[in-house]
């Protein structure tokens, strides 16, 4: 085997060990045949060709689903994407070439170093299967819901090899690591319906708020936590291993949610792809590029579909322009809104799916809109203030204390934010619904 070969052979059962890593990072530097690569990276020229840009009506059909046990390593492209900025400077980090970006606040490291072996999130996994779990909210029961009208192809999966050995995944901007739940609750599904057992690898998170790197090192404990997608490539700086390690490649799926401030409609400016948070969507574009996922599935908002003043086209079209041009992957986009998959809450997203061509797909990515928009939709059964907390609950008892102490020692009550036309709105309602207004 050739030093990057052996480096791919990545099915062991177990996260990398130390020495692991560093014998990896000595691979990665002098590159295949201990040879260190020389050269400047090859760009990719953009795709001009014309094609839907996103779907957002009910009138075509469908998406797909893949086989991840199909799907054969390929070597990671050296090549960088031509519109990735490279490094920015951080907060609260100092980077050293010897020992990574170093975190001033010690808060995480006391994360990483004593995980609880019991956590307990109180987050209701959407599962049938998992109705005796001690979630403090309700179950909305989207993961059986929506098993029904894909058991034919999950079926064809299992027969196929899905669960033959463990499903790949990762991911950056993770926040509260949404789709790592979700994986969890179709596993959960997959066992109940079909006695088939699914593994899921939690290869890396990343995320650049230091309470959402907690959270996810408390929950859902990945093999790998970095802090931020553009201090690293082919290597990077694990927060959990205190140390640079290998960037995971070869994934099944790797979901992204890049920052939505540069393209939300309530930023008065909308920046888009020229604002300061558009080199992480850069930084997402280079992962896929060099590290080449089976999938990928990436999220932002409604803002994305929505021309500027004065610009002929929005954002998405150049989002999807740039996704289409990496080579080897057919991409589709969907708009949808979350009050229509179960969820008591109005928000329009925007999802893009993309798919490599060594990936088998049992059902075309353009057949997938049908079971989309008609088959997997379901009104939510559980109402919204089913997802409060009750005022007994720590966390609520809590916050009351600390405004309590705050009133006492200021001689008012904190308010977060600007008063502004959001204040009067909420007194106004408050008025109409009878409720007392302090």
């Amino acid at each position: 085997l050739t030093a990057r070969q052996s480096m791919e052979m990545e099915d062991q059962m177990e996260p990398p060990t130390k020495r692991q890593c560093v014998q990896r990072l000595v691979l990665l530097k002098r590159g295949a045949g201990g040879v260190r690569s020389q050269g400047p990276p090859e760009l990719v020229e953009v795709d001009d060709s014309e094609a839907e840009i996103i779907e957002s009506d009910s009138d075509s059909d469908s998406e797909s689903a893949f086989d991840p046990s199909e799907a054969e390593a390929a070597e990671s492209s050296s090549s960088e994407y031509v519109g990735y900025h490279g490094r920015r400077p951080r907060r609260n980090r100092v980077w050293s070439p010897y020992r990574g970006p170093q975190i001033r606040s010690k808060g995480l490291q006391k994360y990483c170093s004593e995980v609880p072996s019991d956590v307990s999130t109180g987050i209701s996994s959407g599962s049938s299967a998992s109705s005796g779990s001690s979630s403090r909210f309700p179950e909305t029961g989207w993961a059986a819901s929506m098993f029904e009208p894909l058991r034919q192809h999950f079926t064809a999966a299992a027969k196929a090899g899905l669960g033959s050995r463990p499903l790949r995944f990762g991911t950056d901007c993770s926040g509260a690591e949404a789709p790592w739940f979700a994986l969890k609750a179709i596993s959960s599904e997959l066992a109940a319906q079909l006695s088939l057992s699914l593994e899921v690898q939690h290869r890396f998170a990343c995320d650049i708020q230091t309470v959402s790197q907690q959270f996810i090192v408390q929950n859902s404990q990945p093999w790998v936590l970095f802090s931020d997608l553009l201090e690293r490539l082919d290597t990077g700086y694990c927060l959990r291993a205190k140390m640079m390690v290998p960037v995971p490649s070869q994934l099944d799926l790797y979901v992204a949610g890049f920052p939505c401030k540069d393209f939300s409609i309530l930023n008065s400016n909308r920046p888009c792809l020229q604002g300061p948070h558009a080199s992480t969507f850069h930084g997402v574009v280079e992962y896929i590029k060099r590290h080449q996922p089976a999938t990928f599935l990436l999220e932002n908002v409604q803002g994305l579909t929505m021309k500027k003043k004065g610009q002929a086209k929005a954002p998405i079209a150049e989002v999807m322009e740039i996704l289409r041009s990496l080579e080897g992957y057919q991409v589709k986009g969907w708009s949808v809104n979350s009050f229509n998959y179960h969820l008591p809450q109005n928000r329009m997203r925007v999802y893009i799916v993309g798919v490599h061509r060594r990936a088998k797909l049992l059902l075309p990515l353009d057949a997938w809109s049908s079971y989309i928009r008609e088959d997997m939709a379901c009104e939510p059964q559980v109402p919204a203030h089913s997802f409060l907390l009750d005022d007994a609950e720590v966390e609520v008892q809590a916050e009351l204390e600390r405004l309590e102490t705050y009133q006492a020692e200021h001689g008012r009550i904190e308010i977060a934010g600007r008063e502004g036309r959001w204040k009067a709105t909420h007194d106004n309602l408050r008025k109409e619904l009878g409720v007392r207004p302090d």
